[in-house]
């Protein structure tokens, strides 16, 4: 199991490795979240930020669970 600090290097690494980077709400409007990340994901963004500063903190682990299913999904998230 890495140690925090290796998990960090590795975290550097892959910032600054992104090429792509992609700052989104969590498409209330729309409804299409899952939908939306594998979209995105599958075109080539490297990093999708959730940004929604209104957003309670329940809500937004509900949400950010749906980042981490696209992820796995794609195989485009580190664990």
């Amino acid at each position: 199991m890495p140690t925090s600090t290796e998990s960090s290097t590795t975290a550097r690494e892959q910032l600054a490795g992104a090429r792509l980077y992609l700052c989104t709400d969590a498409r209330k409007r729309q409804g299409d979240l899952p939908e939306f990340l594998d979209a995105v994901l599958a075109s080539g963004v490297d990093i999708v930020q959730l940004r929604d500063k209104g957003m309670e903190a329940a809500e937004e682990l509900e949400h950010l669970q749906v980042f981490d299913d696209a992820c796995r999904s794609t195989a485009s998230c580190s664990p």
